[in-house]
């Protein structure tokens, strides 16, 4: 009896046999490696040697304290330092800047190491800002001839004014302000003691047009300057010259500025020569 029913049990928990489905295995393709390409190192897991740490503790080599380059030219430094001294002129302020201050209005603002000089003064109720610039190298180069006719006309002015020393233009910037109506701002060049106006640009921010700093100057740059000066009528640029002439801009001041960025430029001049000297003997 327990037969049969352990029989009969098992027949009733049979599983159900399994579906076989054949197995398919697609072929892929590989696509081959050369044996160059299996040993040739990545680039991108390397370091270069230049920028690791240890090559740095090897290459890193303590300077001297003393070079005989350092010596030498700190020598020559003051050497060069003594003759200008001795050439220069030891009083602080120099005579033509004595008589020019006596017979005019301006005041002079004169930063060392800077390269703008300020002359101002007030006139009515307007306040007057002429400032100029001693670094005259990228200016002259600015105004050199690139047309091939513009530069064999300028060798036949030398030819002729051969014996003329050439005059160096000046940058300058006149800047004539009304309190709350804003500001003039006459972008205009010194050549050979003329006052040349390229632009009269109007600002209805008057801190605006006087304000030396690089964000200033950026702004500045998006706003309309004017037509050029030589494209006005002619009474107005006459008319124009007569109202800066009426503020003291004329050609005593022109005289004046030509010579002070003589004098400006030997201060600084004398003043990098003492600074570098005592930059190359420090230790």
């Amino acid at each position: 009896m327990a037969n049969l029913l352990r029989t009969s049990l098992s027949r009733s928990m049979r599983l159900p046999k399994l579906l076989k489905v054949p197995l398919v295995v697609k072929p892929f393709s590989v696509t081959p490696v050369s044996r160059v390409a299996l040993t040739r190192p990545n680039p991108s897991l390397f370091i270069s040697r230049g920028f690791t740490a240890t090559s740095f503790q090897l290459n890193a080599v303590p300077a001297p304290k003393d070079t005989h380059t350092d010596k030498d030219l700190a020598v020559k430094l003051g050497e060069e330092l003594k003759f200008e001294k001795e050439s220069e002129d030891n009083k602080k302020e120099p005579e033509f800047v004595k008589d020019f201050l006596s017979q005019n209005p301006f005041k002079i603002e004169d930063k060392s190491g800077v390269n703008e000089v300020v002359l101002s003064r007030v006139f009515g109720n307007e306040k007057i800002r002429l400032i100029f610039d001693i670094n005259t190298l990228d200016q002259q180069s600015s105004l050199l001839p690139t047309d091939e006719d513009e530069l064999a006309e300028t060798e036949e002015t030398e030819d002729v004014e051969s014996d003329t020393e050439p005059s160096i233009p000046i940058r300058c910037s006149i800047n004539i302000e009304k309190n709350g109506k804003g500001a003039l701002a006459f972008e205009v060049m010194l050549v050979d003691n003329v006052f040349l106006v390229n632009y009269v640009a109007y600002y209805s921010d008057a801190k605006l047009a006087n304000d030396l700093t690089v964000e200033a100057d950026w702004m500045r740059r998006g706003f309309y300057p004017g037509p050029q000066f030589e494209t006005l009528d002619s009474e107005v640029q006459v008319l124009f010259e007569k109202y800066l002439e009426e503020r003291g801009i004329n050609t005593a001041v022109a005289l004046f500025i030509s010579t002070y960025v003589q004098y400006k430029e030997q201060k600084e001049y004398i003043s990098w020569l003492e600074n570098v000297k005592k930059f190359v003997e420090s230790p």
